[in-house]
């Protein structure tokens, strides 16, 4: 199967509109052409967020791969040594069947400090 991916470094600063602070951003990419399946990655505010987008026709599976997914970040956080802050992790993971998966993940090597 093809697969897109994509990582975009973010800011590492909160941003601000009209005073209101951006909580979180989630990074989609558009599947097109014979690419049924797209990830990406983006980097906000010393958080990874992760979207994925698939077609379901070309990919009709979604929910294995973002459960394999969603167990590699866990191995790959659980082998991570804390940082000396610990950041403040995400009360909950999203999902949608219709639009893909989206994951909120924090990397603790992403803060710095």
């Amino acid at each position: 199967m093809d697969v897109f991916v994509t990582n975009v470094a973010g800011p590492q600063l909160p941003l601000y509109l009209l005073g209101a602070r951006l909580l979180e951003a989630f990074p989609v990419v558009q599947v097109a052409g014979n690419v049924p399946l797209s990830v990406a990655v983006l980097s906000y505010d010393g958080r990874l967020n992760i979207g994925i987008q698939s077609d379901p026709d070309g990919c009709p599976d979604l929910e294995v791969f973002a459960d394999g997914l969603r167990r590699s970040l866990e191995e790959l956080d659980a082998a991570t040594p804390p940082s000396r802050t610990e950041p403040e992790r995400p009360a909950s993971l999203n999902s949608s069947a219709s639009a893909g998966v989206e994951e909120q993940r924090t990397c603790n090597r992403c803060r710095s400090g």
